[in-house]
């Protein structure tokens, strides 16, 4: 779902050979305003600019067998300008693992695009030399990156890793802060968001955890100017998969692994359910403009609600 909530993509599963990126515009949902087909091979990642009007979209052009496995030589990535329905740029990278990119976000800017080559480390390309300039590792034991988001305003990105969060600057490459103790894992991954303001940062995490267990999570809100919490929500009863705050900054809306959205109310503290999913896992959450409706993506598609009549 882009920044502003009014584009949104959707993937087809993989099927005979192919697979189908849709980009759908939420204003008025009549048909899609862009449909690719691509035979790229693998793992298919794909993201919207934060204006919503670029697709990019990667998959593996090259790939071998070692040691009687499969790997990716070559990724290939397209990017489309959705209003036109064209491809604008489509180039190559050379990745160190075998593995192909998992996952793509744009700069603030539109001037790079940063791509997940395997768990630990991520990888920023400028777009005008098609050239890697930079990779971002892991500095804890090559733990994975769990999550990531990307600052609206600013060229920074937000990292959920195993022992925290991690800041890091786009354009100097320098980590600038890591907040502390909050965990995650592959099966508690955690979320990040940025406000609108681009100021502070909601990231959820578990307080005290192993690999297949979590004692307590929560979500915390951080100040990056002061670097300091502001609040935080304890005792979560479920895994927290994507988090997004609303336009004018006094709700944070949550969504889950399989029960469904929440609402916290920052001014009150109060908590209130929007809806209840028994198999419906949540992948990305976004409100409109004037934070009248939520927009969910989920494996089970896309999902429109009206909070007007939500009082809380």
């Amino acid at each position: 779902i882009s920044d502003n909530g009014e584009k949104a993509l959707i993937l087809s599963e993989y099927k005979d050979g192919k697979r189908h990126i849709f980009v759908w515009d939420l204003v008025a949902p009549n048909q899609p305003l862009l449909k690719v087909e691509t035979s790229l091979l693998g793992q298919t990642a794909a993201t919207l600019s934060h204006d919503g009007n670029k697709l990019a979209i990667s998959g593996c052009a090259v790939e071998t067998t070692e040691s009687g496995y499969l790997q990716c030589q070559l990724s290939k990535i397209r990017i489309f300008d959705v209003t036109r329905q064209e491809i604008i740029q489509e180039f190559g990278v050379e990745l160190q693992f075998g593995i192909p990119v998992i996952n793509l976000l744009f700069s603030p800017s539109g001037e790079e695009l940063i791509y997940q080559e395997n768990g630990s480390f991520y990888s920023i390309v400028d777009l005008e030399t098609e050239s890697v300039y930079k990779r971002i590792i892991r500095s804890y034991k090559g733990s994975r990156i769990n999550s990531s988001a990307i600052s609206p305003t600013e060229s920074i990105i937000a990292l959920s890793v195993y022992d925290g969060v991690e800041i890091w600057n786009i354009k100097t490459h320098e980590q600038i802060t890591l907040i502390e103790d909050l965990f995650t894992s592959s099966y508690f991954p955690g979320a990040v968001a940025f406000n609108s303001q681009g100021n502070k940062l909601a990231s959820n995490g578990c307080t005290d955890t192993g690999f297949e267990f979590c004692k307590e999570e929560v979500i915390t809100i951080y100040d990056l100017n002061a670097q300091k919490t502001l609040s935080t929500l304890p005792r979560l009863p479920y895994v927290v998969t994507a988090i997004s705050f609303s336009p004018d900054e006094t709700t944070l809306a949550y969504g889950t692994r399989s029960q469904g959205i929440y609402l916290w109310n920052l001014e009150t503290n109060q908590l209130a359910q929007v809806e209840e999913f028994s198999e419906m896992r949540v992948h990305d959450l976004e409100f409109t403009p004037d934070g009248k409706m939520l927009i969910i993506g989920g494996n089970t598609g896309l999902h429109l609600y009206n909070l007007s009549e939500i009082d809380f």
